[in-house]
């Protein structure tokens, strides 16, 4: 029952950070990291799919070891974030607890990525030349 769950959440999580790429102000990370999380506990398959994807593998095996990201990832994610939060609060919403939400969010949100390790250049050439059995 518990492996069914986590699959489900897994699964779940993986849709949710899908639409968070292109919906603003619904993150993506931390879904993903929630479905590595949960295909960890439950399905080595999708585990390991997710971890060697081609678009976000690299990102999340570097997140869950602690190599950080690379400074392009965090001025991308922060410009983005910041400019859907701006858009949504103040031109598509007149109601001022909605911006002050948006804005609390947003805070915290890049506070936790300024606080993530900055990935050297120097390590991301390193990581290419070795094989990463995540």
């Amino acid at each position: 029952m518990k492996n069914t769950l986590l699959k489900i959440a897994g699964y779940l999580a993986v849709g949710l950070g899908f639409v968070g790429a292109f919906v603003p102000m619904l993150p993506t990370t931390p879904f993903l990291l929630l479905a590595v999380y949960c295909f960890s506990k439950s399905d080595p398959r999708m585990n390991r799919w997710m971890l060697q994807n081609r678009v976000f593998g690299r990102y999340l095996r570097d997140y869950r070891s602690g190599r950080g990201i690379p400074l392009s990832v965090k001025i991308t994610v922060l410009s983005v974030m910041w400019s859907s939060m701006l858009f949504v609060g103040i031109v598509l919403n007149s109601r001022i607890w909605v911006a002050v939400l948006l804005f609390t969010v947003s805070l915290f949100v890049s506070i936790h990525i300024l606080r993530i390790k900055t990935a050297c250049r120097e390590e991301r050439k390193d990581r290419h030349t070795e094989s990463d059995g995540a």
